[in-house]
């Protein structure tokens, strides 16, 4: 096979889908150092991936690429990209695709890529079976099958220095956040509560307030931080216990990433928070649906994971899995006190 001089990714959506291609994103500039990487991307994108060196360029939606993509055709022409992976499957998108002069395009099977000789497209796994980590990477695969095969088992998540950089704004501004607290605590522990996607496997507020003011009374060496930013449209009353905090972000997510990179756990829903902290080696504990089990599961690179896993009908018994959520929480901090 003739090796691709310029490689394209386009992933877009949510914190959790863009931090799940970083590995794939690495492996490609591994096994092609002469090509060039381009990554078309959201604004979530460009935040968690512009200090990557193994990334040529990133192609910002709404700003290089219309809102509508409609010159994305140009764009791959334009910068000779002859090997764009789509690992976002959208009619739109692989219509653009097939718009261009790019002679191979890979993305998972779709009814408008069947009769193109340009598409390939990975083994088809159901996707609530594979993680998506992986599944990014099955799509590298197919740039060329034999070289992959020969050449993967030398990539360890656990040791690729893939973790999200934040910039010096936001190690000042996390430091000037932190300073007023006058205590010297043990551990922070961080708590992710929502989570549009995850809006039906969540605790009520009421509920999270109560665990983490049982917890911080428990364990009154460790400060415990609300993870609020302002498109959630919920407002924390103060709190009297010192120990109990509530950061509010603005729209730079590198705030968060170096908020989390102090902590000692994070708390979450199957959100993008945890993501973070899981790219980050924080050790988590997910309130998770039983489908993401598989799909988004934590602990990939080096920090623990643990999980309350929820069925579909779990709020029938939802008095139970709270209890039991408290219990695990409480049993992971105990252990930090050893």
């Amino acid at each position: 096979m003739k090796e691709p001089k310029v490689i394209a990714f386009d992933r877009r959506l949510g914190v959790g889908d863009i931090i799940s291609s970083l590995p794939a994103l690495y492996v490609i500039k591994q096994l092609y150092p002469k090509a060039k990487l381009l990554l078309f991307t959201s604004k979530v994108g460009f935040y968690l991936c512009k200090n990557f060196d193994f990334i040529d360029r990133i192609f910002l939606q709404g700003l290089e690429l219309t809102q509508n993509d409609e010159n994305l055709p140009q764009i791959i022409d334009e910068y000779n990209i002859d090997t764009l992976i789509l690992a976002h499957r959208t009619s739109k998108n692989i219509k653009f695709a097939k718009q261009s002069k790019c002679k191979n395009i890979i993305t998972w099977w779709h009814l408008h890529t069947l009769f193109s000789p340009r598409f390939k497209h990975p083994k088809h796994i159901k996707r609530l079976k594979r993680l998506e980590i992986q599944r990014c990477l099955d799509l590298v695969r197919m740039i060329d099958p034999k070289l992959y095969d020969a050449k993967i088992k030398e990539f360890d998540l656990k040791t690729m220095p893939i973790q999200i950089q934040s910039d010096r704004e936001n190690i000042e501004h996390i430091s000037a956040f932190l300073k007023p607290i006058q205590k010297d605590f043990k551990y922070i522990i961080g708590l992710s509560c929502f989570g549009i996607s995850s809006a039906y496997y969540n605790l009520k507020m009421s509920d999270w307030i109560v665990l983490v003011k049982a917890l911080a009374g428990r364990f009154k060496n460790f400060l415990f931080i609300f993870m609020n930013f302002k498109q959630s449209g919920y407002e924390f009353e103060d709190f009297k216990e010192e120990n109990i905090k509530v950061f509010n972000n603005d729209e730079n997510l590198l705030h968060l990433v170096e908020l989390t990179r102090r902590l000692k756990l994070c708390i979450s829903l199957s959100t993008g928070n945890i993501h973070i902290a899981d790219n980050l080696k924080i050790d988590t504990l997910g309130f998770y649906p039983q489908t993401d089990s598989m799909l988004f599961p934590c602990g990939n690179y080096g920090g623990h994971f643990d999980a309350l896993f929820l069925p579909k009908d779990w709020h029938n018994e939802y008095e139970f899995y709270k209890d039991e959520f408290y219990k695990l929480a409480q049993d992971i901090l105990s252990k930090f006190e050893e």
